[in-house]
């Protein structure tokens, strides 16, 4: 009876000590809430086609002529949480700045309107939204450009407030938007530094992925030019361009651009991929599109050193 009664201690004993290290387990575990991908593309889709018929935004015609302003004015968002977060508590602060851009084209195929996706992220309140150029640039493929916001709200593009081709990066405006969660800026993240994406591939909506920064370097630009890029190890893939690369304190770092396979043998055709560089635009490339961007960074940071003294 003595021998069974220790048992029975022992194993109560160890139930408390495991709840104890983990609250999750003490307070029951939250369920995951499965997302339906198909269903928020189809929402895209009607809400996309109603603006359209509304003429609420600019078509895609008339941003790419507007994708030769080189400049804008407008406030960044500099000044972020002063805590490094945890995964989960990173993308609950994030996810809501992060927004899907919505490409209305039709095929050859049938007379239906179709949707492609890409990411981006808002970085003020009015409805100003960082993304890449390649994913504005329509060539005449594309009829209109929309936002989608995590919460399913679906806005029209306004104007191309400023871009660069070289640098892959647009800010947009959109119509009609206020009140909406956007992300902090930072222009720093040391190689080794942690950092995670938001994004959307293949209309996987919101996917949220972790890696580190892994490399800056010069990137080819046509013939003769070369481009500052940096490199992650998080994944991501089509449907991603435009998305932000947060670090631990939920600032943008960094947008997603592209990958580049390495192969074992480039000149074989039978040759497999060794390795994926995941290629980023710096996010200093916001900074140089913004008309007294490093002034307000200065007092941003004066502010921010007021904020610790006090």
């Amino acid at each position: 009876m003595k021998t069974r009664y220790l048992v029975s201690c022992c194993i109560l004993l160890l139930l408390f000590v495991v709840m104890a290290a983990d609250p999750l387990c003490a307070a029951g575990e939250e369920k995951p809430i499965y997302a339906d991908p198909a269903a928020r593309k189809l929402a895209l889709k009607k809400a996309m086609s109603k603006l359209v018929e509304q003429k609420k935004g600019a078509t895609c015609n008339v941003l790419d002529k507007q994708l030769v302003r080189a400049s804008c004015s407008c406030t960044l968002p500099i000044s972020g949480i002063a805590i490094k977060l945890e995964p989960a508590a990173l993308y609950e602060h994030c996810r809501d700045g992060v927004v899907v851009i919505g490409k209305t084209y039709l095929c050859e195929k049938c007379s239906n309107l179709h949707v492609g996706g890409a990411s981006g992220f808002a970085i003020s309140k009015d409805g100003k939204i960082v993304t890449n150029h390649h994913v504005v640039e329509s060539k005449g493929k594309y009829e209109s450009l929309a936002v989608m916001t995590h919460d399913g709200k679906v806005y029209g593009v306004k104007e191309v407030l400023a871009a660069n081709s070289k640098d892959d990066v647009a800010i947009l405006q959109l119509a009609d938007a206020s009140n909406m969660k956007y992300l902090p800026l930072a222009k720093d993240c040391p190689v080794g530094s942690r950092i995670c994406v938001i994004s959307h591939p293949r209309g996987q909506f919101y996917l949220f992925t972790q890696g580190t920064v892994s490399g800056y370097f010069l990137d080819k630009h046509g013939k003769n030019d070369k481009v500052k890029r940096m490199s992650v190890t998080a994944d991501f893939g089509s449907g991603s361009s435009g998305g932000p690369i947060l670090d631990e304190y939920g600032r943008v770092v960094g947008i997603v651009a592209s990958t580049q396979s390495v192969l074992a043998d480039k000149h074989s055709v039978d040759s497999y991929a060794q390795m994926v560089v995941r290629k980023c635009v710096p996010s200093k490339a916001i900074f140089d599109l913004v008309e007294d961007a490093e002034a307000q960074e200065e007092k941003d940071d004066a502010e921010d050193k007021m904020r610790r003294m006090e």
